[in-house]
């Protein structure tokens, strides 16, 4: 950890698909954002991050609903959201809570550390989800990406008109 502190990091960005960046920022007291996309039933979203999901008009993140829903399928998306927090809450408690309490050395839960996060990025776009109240932590950020893209190659008239062997083509494009 104190290679870490040296480092001096601005924040930590975790997946929270993936456990114990959370004690990490909080060891190291630094801020914390979450990028992912959802959650299997969103119960961490629900559950650690505040975010009212109710079953009835926003479907649990495995099913291919919308929010304009039958019957049947608000009791499906009901279901899938009690059966994924009620496996959720045992396996933090029987698991992680403890380890969580003595890594940190207070008594705490997987929840209320999570809980801490200050930004949530959602890696997908809001014109594509389904309508969902979130809270002001939770941002739409389209796709992350590590560089920015490069420009397409010019491609001359002639390609589309067939007058030039794609075989030539692609070379001049590779040689640039």
């Amino acid at each position: 950890m104190s290679r870490l502190r040296d480092a001096k990091f601005d924040l930590v960005l975790w997946d929270p698909m993936s456990h114990c960046g959370e004690v990490v920022a909080q060891l190291l007291q630094l801020p914390l954002v979450a990028s992912l996309r959802f959650t299997f039933g969103a119960v961490i979203e629900r559950h650690c991050g505040h975010a009212h999901l109710p079953p009835s008009y926003v479907p649990s993140s495995p099913l291919p609903y919308s929010d304009v829903m039958t019957f049947g399928e608000r009791t499906t998306s009901l279901l899938i959201n009690l059966l994924s927090s009620t496996l959720s809450v045992l396996f933090w408690r029987i698991s992680l809570d403890g380890f969580y309490s003595d890594i940190l050395g207070q008594s705490t839960t997987v929840c209320e550390t999570i809980g801490r996060t200050d930004l949530w990025l959602i890696r997908t776009y809001w014109d594509i989800e389904s309508p969902r109240p979130l809270p002001p932590n939770f941002r739409y950020v389209g796709g992350l990406h590590c560089k920015p893209a490069n420009p397409l190659p010019k491609v001359s008239h002639t390609f589309h008109c067939g007058f030039v062997d794609p075989t030539e083509l692609y070379l001049k494009i590779y040689k640039r």
